[in-house]
């Protein structure tokens, strides 16, 4: 069928402004679905970083999905590496530092691209430096220790800088140099005052560096004094684990009830989450029921606290359970299991030795 000229063009035109419409369409919706991405991206950011000192398994939560949601659509490297860091905090908080470690390692070499020198790069080092302080490796953590506090020193960032310095004096007290340990928490404090969770670690290191040196009154002071600063920010995560550190010292000093009463309110904060710190506590309440003389209690205590734990892959903070476990099992007359405990422990023990020699010759190496 043949059409008049006019009508051809006409037609031509209309199917032009029809294919134009339909482009306009399209890309006003994908302009609207990148949108809501960025949108759901900022909430599940802002859930993390809200929840991250309070709540670091819902920050892991948020965190795990704000990844999910940049990957599926393809956002720019910038908002990955952000992802990764609250990710892999959520996961060093949670005392999972070995599984960190390779989420942050990916974040930084995303950061590096996109946003070298910034605040997010620095942000990224104190994460990773945490991880790797906290999984043996002193060396990278006083590494990037010394680059972040460059970065937040040039961007006149002095909060950031005062928590790294309050990490450079975790890694000094791992080498067990006290004295230094305690100037890099008060040039911390005088770096930056002006925020209760800052002034809360300060106060709580100071305690852990007291119990390291035997001077328990001193200890037991700086956590009651934390954990004081933990309820004005409704943290019970923190306040368990300044609970549990009361615990373990009183356990120290020979006040056994006191101890077992303070274990049973950290874990009762915990809310039966399970997990590592909850299994240091049902290990110390073996540890006291074996003092008291209640062996068949304290057999059923440590058996909880390892359930499902493979003894071959637990890292520092259970050698001194593996310790009260392989006392509470030779005295029942369990030598396999007694073995098998003092196995692990021996192993940790000499982890944490070579660990504090490798902070010794990293910090005289270095200077700050």
């Amino acid at each position: 069928m043949s059409y008049p000229t006019h009508d051809w063009l006409k037609r031509v035109a209309q199917f032009f402004c029809a294919a134009m419409l339909s482009a306009m369409l399209a890309s006003a919706a994908l302009a609207d679905a990148d949108g809501s991405t960025h949108n759901a991206f900022k909430d599940a950011v802002d859930r993390a970083r809200g929840a991250m000192m309070a709540t670091p398994a819902e920050a892991l939560d948020s965190a795990t999905a704000a990844q999910q949601l940049a990957v599926r659509a393809a956002l720019d490297d910038a908002s990955l590496a952000e992802a990764g860091w609250l990710r892999g905090e959520a996961l060093t908080r949670l005392n999972r530092a070995e599984e960190a470690l390779p989420v942050l390692e990916a974040a930084l070499a995303k950061a590096k691209r996109a946003v070298p020198g910034q605040k997010l790069h620095g942000d990224l080092l104190k994460a990773y430096a945490a991880a790797a302080r906290m999984s043996g490796s002193t060396a990278q953590a006083l590494s990037a220790l010394h680059q972040a506090h460059d970065i937040f020193r040039d961007l006149n960032e002095p909060r950031a800088a005062a928590i790294v310095l309050q990490n450079l004096g975790m890694l000094h007290l791992a080498a067990r140099d006290y004295d230094r340990a305690i100037a890099y928490l008060d040039q911390a404090d005088q770096t930056y005052a002006d925020d209760t969770a800052l002034l809360a670690g300060s106060i709580a290191n100071r305690g852990r560096i007291y119990e390291e040196r035997g001077e328990h009154d001193r200890a037991i002071e700086g956590y009651r004094r934390a954990l004081a600063l933990a309820r004005e920010m409704d943290s019970d995560m923190l306040r368990a684990r300044l609970l549990a550190n009361i615990a373990f010292v009183e356990v120290e000093r020979g006040n056994l009830q006191q101890a077992n009463r303070i274990a049973d309110q950290a874990i009762a904060l915990r809310g039966g989450t399970g997990g590592a710190d909850e299994d240091f506590l049902l290990a110390l309440k073996a540890r006291v029921a074996m003092l008291q003389g209640q062996p068949v209690e304290a057999r059923t205590l440590i058996e909880a606290a390892f359930s499902g734990i493979d003894l071959d892959e637990t890292t520092a903070p259970y050698q001194e359970a593996h310790q009260t476990a392989k006392r509470i099992y030779a005295a029942a007359g369990e030598p396999d299991a007694a073995l098998a405990h003092f196995t692990a422990y021996d192993r940790l023990k000499d982890d944490a030795t070579r660990v504090v020699a490798e902070a010794n010759t990293a910090l005289m190496s270095a200077r700050f």
